[in-house]
């Protein structure tokens, strides 16, 4: 069996660290702005400002998942093929996916193929 896997939130703990970053960036806890950072709905110069400030910095420093790991190891001893699917690509900033790649390599995630740039990932 093929098995995607997103990464942001599936894998990492990626909205915890960029609300944290967001309330201290904006001085603010206003949901809406929350909202329109983490999927990127609406592109300001404030917006833009913080992720050329934060975007290499939060991506490398999620946390994985309790058992994420295991879950993808135990899945491909059982010969299953893991396809990491991600938005990840477009974005402002260049070198996201060579910081993903070593990421999941730092961290010890293993799969067969990456797809970047994905808008559905269904």
């Amino acid at each position: 069996m093929t098995i995607g896997v997103d990464i942001d939130d599936t894998i990492t703990n990626s909205s915890e660290l960029i609300i944290k970053y967001v309330k201290k960036f904006f001085n603010t806890d206003n949901p809406t702005l929350i909202s329109n950072v983490m999927h990127l709905t609406q592109i300001e110069d404030k917006l833009l400002e913080f992720y050329e400030k934060y975007l290499y910095e939060l991506m490398n420093t999620y946390t994985i998942k309790e058992n994420a790991k295991e879950v993808i190891d135990r899945l491909r001893a059982k010969g299953h093929k893991i396809i990491i699917i991600t938005a990840r690509g477009y974005t402002i900033r260049n070198g996201i996916i060579d910081i993903t790649k070593n990421y999941l390599k730092e961290h010890g995630i293993n799969y067969d193929k990456i797809i970047f740039q994905a808008r559905s990932k269904v």
